[in-house]
């Protein structure tokens, strides 16, 4: 493939992380009680433990293609190049459907200056930036086949709200991850993924040593996490001024705003010691909109019994503190979860990892229909795991939490909202284990991976869930929505009560009943917006909210899948909803601002090049960050 005009950009590594050097020691109690099928996990940590050495550090440097250039001196057919798979990818003899659709990777990073802006910019949102992580897989995996979108080196995509006048401006950059930068060293994929986790000789012990002895002089993730990269591909949250990329299985990436410039690993600005190099920290990181904390969760999957722990930020970024909680089930995946003004609500479902399956490169997860949920009530001044009350709830998933709050009517009571599944199987990451024991209580059954809005109140006093509500059923009418995920509040409202929720609405035929097709990824195709008080329900295709961009296209024309709130007025809708819209026919995107009250256009940033489909979004308003160029 011919290179694309601009720079080449040799990005340094960063200087030394700002974690603890040394290795991590074995925690207590961490090894009584495994099982055979932990060998590997066992192996690593024996390793790290005996050896004990300083990791060596090797000035990297790894080299980017970067566009950066006013989109106006670009013409269609470059603007097209910019958007191309990568080569390997479009010489690839395998199919992957991870690896299409819209999910295909772009081989460069750019930036795309004067971007025009259709319709009229608010006030709120002038100046900021919104963010999206998602995937954006650098090389050709290990093996096509076992890929998994949660897999693909992270790339956060940006579009600065610069004004009407001087439009915004587009850029997308790779978080520098410590894999990444290995992996462009070596000039190969040598990490396997969450579908497939059988140990790959002798690179398996290569990826040790590189872990532990490699350039970065740190790790990146837990001791029991090998021949899995972490990619900081997942959640992306703004806090004290930078943006923190995740992933489930490694520690959050710290970036600069608003060049995207990796930073390193996120060390709570100096504040946390060698516990860090030791856990991950998952997708969903909640603010409190009094106090600027921000509270994450981290857990252990491969200890008995597995634990969790609730870390709480200052406003500024320093750790305030951190509690460890034993688990009262199995391994769980735990994705997202719930605070309140006095409470953490943790968010326990039946997708257990299973490690005899993970070395035997079966899919790791099993979904056990005959386990229950359950939700871990924790007072948000306490320092002890002993004070968490868990609460048995009926057999589902609850992969994302809208919002949790106190019952202003009785304090012992909490409600929680999220998108309950009746299963999940991790988007090809697991099988079913116990199906005879399914069952559907709320009616209508769910086909794997679709989600509807549920309400749970939850007495804490006598620990037990008092009410479980579908909040939808199917219409009668089967052109309406009525299953929906990637939910979404006004922020001034997060852990206090609220009225609204917005999410986005699954494709018209996944809404009429069909599944969704083994081993693709579902696809979003509406914005709904949830009244939870009279129970109304707006929704908007992107079709009909996007303007004359979108005459005679059809609904598979467009995808998203994610969306943020930004605040306005005064009333709990008087906000501005931003959501990235994949034009997947002309492989174009439009950055959309909507009314929150009325779902109705009020502008778009036009992307004149594809973007890739991702995961989760966020968004810096003006004065949050240091002002600059991206």
């Amino acid at each position: 493939m011919e290179s694309l005009p601009g720079t080449v950009w040799h990005l340094d590594p960063g200087g030394p992380p700002r974690l603890s050097e040394s290795l991590p020691a074995a925690p207590k109690g961490g090894y009584k009680g495994y099982r055979a099928d932990r060998a590997v996990a066992c192996l690593a940590v024996a390793t790290a433990a005996v050896l004990r050495l300083r990791g060596r550090r090797i000035s990297r440097r790894g080299t980017h293609r970067s566009t950066d250039v006013a989109v106006a001196q670009l013409d269609a057919a470059t603007l097209r190049q910019l958007g191309r798979p990568p080569a390997w990818l479009e010489e690839a003899e395998e199919a992957n459907l991870q690896l299409a659709n819209g999910w295909e990777p772009v081989s460069s990073e750019v930036t795309l200056r004067n971007l025009r802006i259709r319709g009229r910019l608010p006030k709120h949102v002038q100046g900021g930036i919104f963010l999206r992580n998602g995937p954006n897989q650098a090389m050709s995996p290990v093996s096509m086949q076992d890929y998994h979108i949660f897999d693909g080196h992270g790339m956060i995509h940006a579009v600065h709200f610069l004004g009407d006048e001087e439009g915004a401006t587009y850029a997308r950059r790779y978080v520098r991850t410590q894999a990444l930068q290995f992996e462009e060293s070596e000039g190969q994929c040598l990490y396997t993924g969450m579908k497939k986790m059988l140990p790959q000789f002798p690179t398996f012990f290569r990826l040790l040593f590189e872990k532990y002895f490699g350039s970065s002089g740190s790790t990146d993730s837990p001791y029991w996490v090998i021949q899995n990269r972490n990619p900081a591909n997942n959640g992306c949250t703004v806090h004290a001024g930078r943006v923190l990329a995740t992933w489930e299985a490694g520690w959050a990436y710290e970036m600069r705003l608003p060049t995207l410039e990796t930073l390193g690993l996120f060390d709570y600005e100096g504040t946390w010691a060698d516990g860090a190099v030791t856990d991950n920290c998952s997708a969903h990181g909640k603010q409190d909109p009094e106090t600027g904390q921000l509270i994450t969760i981290s857990y252990n999957m491969i200890e008995l019994p597995p634990w969790l722990r609730v870390i709480t930020a200052s406003a500024d970024g320093a750790l305030e503190k951190s509690v460890k909680v034993p688990l009262p089930s199995g391994a769980a995946l735990l994705h997202d979860f719930g605070i309140t003004k006095r409470r953490v609500i943790l968010n326990v479902g039946p997708l257990n990892l299973v490690p005899l399956k993970m070395v035997s490169g079966a899919p790791p997860f099993d979904f056990d229909f005959s386990a229950k949920c359950y939700f871990g009530i924790l007072s948000r001044s306490s320092d002890s795991a002993d004070d968490v009350i868990w609460v048995e709830a009926e057999n589902c998933f609850n992969f994302h939490v809208l919002n949790a709050y106190d019952d202003p009517t009785d304090p012992c009571r909490v409600i929680v909202h999220t998108f309950r599944q009746d299963y999940t199987l991790g988007l090809g990451m697991g099988s079913k284990l116990n199906e005879e024991a399914r069952t559907s209580p709320h009616g209508h059954p769910l086909q794997g991976d679709t989600a509807v809005l549920h309400r749970w109140v939850i007495d804490v006093n006598a620990a037990k869930v008092v009410e479980s509500t579908r909040l939808h059923q199917p219409p009668a009418d089967p052109r309406r929505s009525w299953l929906s995920d990637f939910g979404a509040i006004n922020p001034r409202y997060v852990g206090r009560p609220h009225r609204y929720g917005w999410s986005l609405g699954f494709a018209s035929e996944i809404q009429a009943g069909s599944p969704v097709p083994e081993g693709s990824v579902a696809r979003f195709t509406r914005v709904l917006k949830h009244d939870l008080k009279t129970g109304e329900l707006l929704e908007r295709d992107f079709l009909h909210s996007a303007g004359a961009s979108a005459v005679g296209a059809d609904e598979s024309r467009f995808a998203c899948n994610d969306l943020v709130v930004v605040p306005g007025g005064g009333d709990e809708d008087d906000a501005s909803l931003l959501l990235l819209v994949h034009d997947l026919v002309e492989e174009t995107a439009e950055l959309r601002v909507l009314d929150a009250a009325t779902l109705n256009l009020q502008c778009a940033v036009e992307i004149p090049t594809r973007v890739p489909l991702g995961f989760h979004c966020s968004f810096a308003a003006a004065g949050s960050f240091d002002p600059g160029e991206v």
